[in-house]
């Protein structure tokens, strides 16, 4: 140990001896001139040892830290006569330091040796056009420093310390970009390439708002899109007078026309000189991925002095903007994007659709690619809702945004499908059709050219039919998929080549002598095996959307009472809830000639042709994608299709879902079966099958003890799916339906499984509650208990166990108090089935008063709208004063607190601004339900609240008269009573009558007399 520590301190001794020198005697050394002789004869001496090996030694900390000191040194000298020499030789010195070591620097002192390079490299009197090429070697050197140590300490940086940074960085970046000037040649390629690889290193993570930036940041990145393409042969920036050198050049180095060689064979005055090249051969600050990786390799593409890296650089950088902000970059897609002569190269003004199209380096065209489709994914709401296409002739001078981002989006198309005709570059192809994905999600066809989008979908079924290309293929398929799914009437252009194509791709081989492994065999057949099964999937996934768009699927049925209905306020804005798996059938153009019909007749003969021979081959193909994927389309079927089909044919869709759930032994193919009985559980008219139910439940049950949490989620999911179909069953039909079809045992096995997955993870959890509250519906708890046996008693299938009922509200609080968002607003919705629960006496139930007072907290507590809003609809369930038992003043009390603070409490999420209506016309509605009840024989408490809040309630009470005399709705005589005392077609009218009446019967008993003539007149403003 002795030794070794020995070895270590005498290998840094020259580097540790070197440093304290140097801080030792620059304390008596306070003029820059004598700083820089010091540092020249410690430091830079030839008789100098190799400092750099023997920092290797010392710790990465002190190394740090002497590098700062002599980086602060180095900028003290700068200003000194004839200290280039040293400056660059330091700056070497600490690169070579930083190679060999692992040297710990912090975020500071990254800013403090930016800083130097700013004021020092970069003065704000001087030209950036300086001949002198050790000079610029030396900014490379110091570039490449700050970006190694960028690469450490960005993630760490503070939001002060990362916007100093920015701030650095562009001030260097208007003064190499000064009036639209940069020098294409090897030395400054390489320096712009240092220096945008460090702006991109702080913006890709960004620590604070860029919003001031932006606009210049994007003007001079745009610069470098073409940055060595604009001539065919290198600028030359030596001095205009030249001689011939006489003198023989040396023996190594690049060989420098004599043009080029000055009078005393001096290297230095050019910037494209043997010195810095020699240099930068030392300290290379090429990228750690390799850029001659690429089959257009520099060579080949005339890439001169690499400045592709430059171009790629600056590419990214408009990237990670839009990533931090995709806002922020709205205002300049004019400028990085082209609005007319797309297909045109431009020379001076770049746009990132000039480096897709006509780059000659790869990498940088796949780069161009993805930054627009970034673009794309971040404003795909506002092109939507903005964007509209005119003709050139029909604009005046001046052009609206509208115009402005239908003009970008034409040509983008234009761009985009000029080079899927033409591209054959496998990487170029997949950025390339990412894209086009994008765009076609993002553009409002009904506001485009009328044959802009059927010109799409021609040109890929074009690369459908390619058959050299099974890569371009698989794209093509993507995609068609992202097409039909946004536009549906895109569904009959193209099923006939398209069930041709999958129907071929099924039959390429033999499936019976597959293995059940697909991959099985030597590595050729298995990538081209591996290709093929991607278009396959990639095809069976647009032919299930094409299906989806035939039948007129919208997402599973949600059967909800009409009750809980009437209950809950939704405006309409947010009363379609969006479905990501179905198409989206309402933005296509209302009397276009191309809408797909909705027939049923048309989705029955598609599916019956799909099931008889397309799906017996995907199903049991050897792939397990490409049996998930044949299982997903019997997720996409609705109910009228579904019973529209033969019996044969309705059988072999539940008996192979129930198969693959039962006894595929991959997850994702059981995920897809589980989410298939999922839909076809949705169906009532499943349980009049004397066995279907009893299959769904034993594949259910069967999936929801699968390792595999997505497995779980999605057999939970049906789980909820079913109860909610039995519950539905069960309250239509005042007779037991169900007999030899569901019996005690399994209403029993849905609420233990129910009950078992309420303790499992979130997304599992959030439909195990949804489940619970389903079965709390129908099952009968008042039962006497020697009739739970006796089968003479029809309606015994629902009969529940008292036990099944505390272990359910158990399960229902403890989640609440545990769950995420979505497990907690399912909760409130399942306590809202639990009340409606007719045969369960709330006002007996020990568990009540605690239910209630966590509805309130919630009320009050919870930061989602959407929360507060189904706690609301919970608490108005109750028909009857007695329901609320002794938790009535409490309730009361909570929900006039939640108006009060309504106003005041301004939430920030966005979540919750489209809820705000929703969940102000729930209180309301909630507020007006209780205040119905109250009564002068009430709690004195309660008494006495109201008329301390009765300033409130009446201005609260006359807001709402407001609204509802501007509204047309039934007279109070107009309402109609259901048979369990709760008014469906009650307005809110009506109850806000009745609250008031209820108020002065409060305000009258008590004397309060001023009160009172203020509620009567207010009653009468609504009689």
């Amino acid at each position: 140990m002795m030794a070794s520590a020995s070895t270590s301190g005498g290998s840094a001794r020259p580097w540790r001896t070197a440093l304290l020198t140097l801080r030792d005697e620059s304390l008596a050394s306070s003029s820059p001139t004598a700083l820089l002789e010091l540092l020249r004869r410690v430091l830079l001496s030839p008789a100098t040892p190799s400092l750099a090996t023997s920092a290797a030694a010392l710790s990465p900390h002190e190394v740090g830290s002497d590098v700062a000191f002599l980086a602060d040194t180095a900028a003290a000298v700068a200003s000194c006569p004839g200290a280039d020499d040293a400056l660059r030789s330091v700056c070497h010195l600490i690169y070579d330091v930083m190679c060999k070591t692992n040297m710990e620097i912090d975020s500071s002192g990254c800013l403090a040796m930016l800083n130097k390079c700013h004021w020092h490299f970069f003065p704000n009197s001087g030209s950036v056009n300086s001949k002198n090429s050790n000079i610029w070697d030396m900014k490379i050197s110091a570039f490449s420093m700050v970006e190694d140590i960028l690469s450490k300490v960005a993630s760490n940086m503070t939001e002060n310390l990362w916007q100093s940074v920015i701030e650095v960085l562009r001030k260097v970046m208007d003064f190499v970009t000064a009036r639209n000037l940069v020098i294409e040649s090897s030395v400054m390629s390489r320096f712009y390439t240092s220096f945008l690889r460090c702006l991109h290193l702080v913006l890709a993570d960004p620590k604070g708002p860029l919003l001031g930036h932006v606009a210049g940041f994007v003007a001079n990145l745009q610069i470098f899109f073409i940055y060595g393409l604009r001539s065919s042969s290198p600028p030359t920036l030596a001095p205009k007078e030249t001689r011939t050198d006489s003198k023989p050049r040396a023996s190594h180095g690049r060989y420098r026309p004599p043009h080029l060689r000055n009078k005393d064979g001096g290297e230095n005055d050019s910037l494209e000189g043997r010195n810095s090249d020699s240099e930068y051969s030392r300290y290379d600050i090429s990228s750690s991925d390799s850029d001659l990786s690429d089959s257009d390799g520099y060579a080949k593409s005339g890439d001169r002095f690499r400045s592709s890296k430059a171009r790629l650089a600056a590419i990214l950088c408009v990237q990670d903007i839009c990533r931090a902000d995709p806002k922020l970059l709205t205002s300049q897609w004019p400028v990085l994007l082209p609005e007319n002569d797309v297909l045109q190269q431009r020379k001076y003004q770049a746009t990132l659709m000039t480096c897709l199209l006509f780059d000659p380096i790869t990498k940088v065209r796949v780069e161009a690619a993805s930054t627009i489709a970034s673009m794309l994914e971040g404003q795909a709401l506002v092109l939507i809702q903005v964007a509209e296409y005119k003709e050139s002739s029909k604009r005046g001078s001046f052009t609206t945004l509208s115009s402005s981002l239908g003009q970008i989006l034409m040509q983008l198309h234009t761009g985009a499908l000029y080079l899927i005709q033409r591209e054959t570059q496998a990487t170029l192809l997949a950025a390339l059709f990412r894209f086009l994905i994008l765009l076609i999600s993002a553009t409002p066809y009904t506001r485009m050219p009328k044959e802009l989008l059927p010109t799409i979908i021609k040109v890929l079924c074009s690369r459908i039919l390619d058959k050299h290309s099974n890569n371009t293929e698989h794209y093509a398929l993507l995609v068609l998929r992202s097409a039909v799914h946004n536009y549906p009437s895109c569904a009959n252009m193209i099923w006939e080549k398209l069930r041709d194509n999958v129907l071929n791709l099924l039959q390429i081989q033999s499936f019976e002598d597959q293995k059940y492994d697909a991959n099985f065999g030597p590595s050729g057949p298995k990538e081209e095996s591996s290709i093929k099964e991607r278009c396959l999937v990639a095809g069976i996934k647009v032919m299930d959307e094409c299906l989806r768009v035939s039948s007129g699927f919208k997402g599973a049925d949600d059967i909800k009472e009409c009750r809980l209905l009437d209950i809950q306020q939704i405006s309409d804005c947010t009363i379609n809830k969006t479905i990501k798996s179905a198409p989206h059938f309402e933005m296509e153009a209302a009397g276009s000639s191309q809408n797909c019909s909705l027939d049923i007749t048309l989705g029955t003969s598609r599916w019956i042709e799909v099931i008889e021979t397309h799906l017996p081959q995907g199903l049991s193909h050897g792939s397990a994608m490409v049996r998930t994927a044949s299982l997903t389309c019997f997720a996409g079927m609705t109910s009228d299709v579904f019973f529209s089909l033969l019996e044969n044919k309705r059988d072999y869709v539940t008996s192979s879902s129930v198969h693959a759930a039962l006894n595929d032994m991959v997850p994702s193919v059981r995920s897809a079966a589980c989410r298939a009985i999922g839909i076809v559980a949705c169906f009532p008219q499943i349980l009049s099958s004397s066995s279907l139910p009893g299959k769904f439940i034993d594949a259910i049950e069967f999936n929801t003890h699968n390792s595999s949490t997505p497995v779980r989620v999605t057999a939970a999911w049906a789980l909820a799916n079913l109860c909610s179909c039995i519950r539905f069953r069960a309250l239509e039909v005042h007779t037991d339906p169900y007999a030899g079809v569901l019996n005690k045992s399994s209403i029993s096995l849905l609420v233990e499984v129910a009950l078992r997955l309420a303790k499992d993870s979130e997304k599992v959890k959030s439909n195990a509650v949804r489940a619970l509250g389903y079965l709390s519906r129908f099952i009968r708890f008042n039962y006497q208990a020697a009739t739970i046996n006796d089968p003479s008693n029809s309606d015994s299938v629902f009969y529940g166990d008292p036990v099944w009922l505390e272990r359910m509200v158990q399960a229902l609080v403890s989640c609440v108090t545990t769950g995420n968002v979505k497990v907690q607003w399912n909760v409130c919705h399942a306590l809202s089935n639990l009340f409606m629960n007719d045969t369960l006496r709330l006002q007996d139930m020990p568990w009540a008063s605690s239910v209630y007072s966590i509805l309130l907290l919630l009320i009050r507590d919870s930061n989602n709208y959407k929360i507060k809003m189904h706690a609301a609809v919970a608490l108005a369930v109750p028909v009857s004063r007695l329901d609320y038992g002794s938790s009535f003043p409490d309730v009361v009390r909570g929900l006039v607190h939640a108006l009060e603070s309504l106003n005041s409490n301004n939430s920030s999420l966005p979540s919750n601004f489209k809820q705000k209506d929703n969940l102000e016309k729930q209180l309301a509605f909630t507020a007006l339900h209780l205040l119905s009840f109250v009564s002068p024989n009430d709690d004195p408490s309660l008494k006495d609240f109201l008329t301390k809040k009765a300033s409130f309630l009446e201005d609260w009470l006359k807001s709402l008269c407001t609204s509802f005399n501007n509204e047309h709705q039934p007279l109070p005589t107009e309402a109609i009573n259901d048979e369990d005392g709760f008014s469906p077609n009650v307005t809110q009218k009506v109850m806000l009558s009745s609250a008031l009446q209820s108020l002065l019967g409060i305000y009258t008993g008590r004397n309060q007399q001023v009160i009172t003539q203020r509620f009567e007149q207010l009653a009468r403003s609504i009689a």
